[in-house]
């Protein structure tokens, strides 16, 4: 008889314990206090690319939740929220199309996060109607739940200088803080000991323009890769630009051949058909531009290790780091120091998990 697996605590990143420490400073709470109560050193958060146990994670937060009692600290925060703080991610947000591309962003970058996050869509007659469901122990805290919806609402405010509001928001625990509050911020009717965690976005309101956006940013990231792809592939038409429109389409999310192919103006049939001709397959042509896009993005000191396989279209970073190590035989965190020439000094994020593997 096979032994049983012995259960791996979830993970979350160090940027998210970080961020309840910049609250902490925000409020005029001591963080070292915070810190010995949770038993984190501050070193072990100084690298964007860790991961703690998300238990260490729940007793900062529990710490920060003893000194205001009754406060809703997350509706505060996000009041002074900022897109230029999100790095990669923010750079995504201001620079979509409209609001609804900017939530599909937002939902896949919060999943990366934490361990055993998961958002769920439907599209209903009053608008798309967003759940969040979060490890156990985190949701029952209220605040990251609170701190998810709230701080997406304030940021797409700000985006597209429109105060848009729900048309209904739900949390399972019990309120916290003045009665009107959360309706003041939100603008709409907030219920609280719901069956599920969410609000519902009017279909109106994920049309709304951000402002500002310019479609070619999208591009950024991948400039260098798409000039060397223009470049390497003048001899192969249908598969250079095949490459080049899964560099642009990544930083969205997985990237399928019937995408491609109807940007191409084909059937995912002749695509195959045109690459066989060129002694390529979809699935290779969407390795190697990953693969290529990888190598570009950790020779940028401002993305971190998460943020490169949020920009590869990857649903968790715990498959982009296999797939790297089947690649170049190291971690990403690995390559960066020994080629990229960047140090990192607490370690890499990578840890095995057991989760499923995405599906390219």
């Amino acid at each position: 008889m096979l032994a049983a697996m012995p259960h791996r605590e979830p993970r979350i990143l160090a940027g998210v314990a970080l961020h309840v420490l910049q609250v902490a400073d925000r409020i005029g709470i001591d963080r070292r206090a915070l810190l010995a109560e949770a038993a984190i050193e501050e070193r072990e958060l100084l690298d964007r690319d860790r991961r703690i146990p998300l238990s260490a994670h729940i007793r900062l937060c529990e710490a920060l939740i003893r000194r205001t009692p009754g406060v809703p600290i997350a509706l505060r925060v996000a009041h002074g929220v900022d897109p230029g703080t999100f790095g990669a991610l923010g750079y995504t947000l201001r620079n979509s199309p409209s609001l609804g591309d900017a939530l599909r962003l937002y939902c896949r970058y919060a999943t990366l996060l934490i361990e055993g996050g998961a958002v769920a869509q439907r599209d209903g007659d009053g608008g798309l109607r967003i759940d969040l469901s979060l490890p156990p122990p985190l949701a029952q805290l209220r605040h990251p739940v609170e701190g998810l919806l709230s701080t997406f609402v304030a940021l797409s405010r700000q985006l597209t200088d429109v105060r848009w509001c729900p048309a209904e928001v739900s949390f399972r625990h019990e309120r916290t803080g003045e009665p009107g509050e959360h309706a003041d911020f939100f603008g709409s009717e907030v219920r609280f000991a719901c069956r599920r965690n969410g609000m519902t976005i009017p279909h109106a309101a994920l049309r709304l323009p951000i402002q500002g956006a310019r479609a070619d940013s999208y591009a950024r990231f991948h400039a260098h890769v798409q000039g060397m792809l223009s470049t390497s592939e003048r001899g192969a038409p249908v598969s250079g630009r095949a490459r080049a429109l899964i560099a642009s389409a990544l930083c969205d999310g997985p990237v399928r051949q019937s995408q491609i192919a109807a940007a191409l103006a084909m059937s995912s049939r002749t695509l195959s058909r045109r690459l066989r001709a060129e002694s390529q397959t979809f699935a290779n042509l969407l390795d190697h531009t990953r693969h290529e896009l990888a190598l570009c993005y950790l020779r940028d000191p401002t993305l971190s290790v998460v943020e490169v396989a949020f920009l590869l279209g990857y649903r968790e970073p715990s498959t982009f780091f296999r797939t790297f190590k089947g690649w170049t035989g190291r971690s990403p965190g690995s390559w960066r120091r020994e080629v990229g020439g960047i140090s990192h000094t607490f370690g890499d994020v990578e840890q095995p998990t057991n989760s499923p593997g995405d599906v390219p």
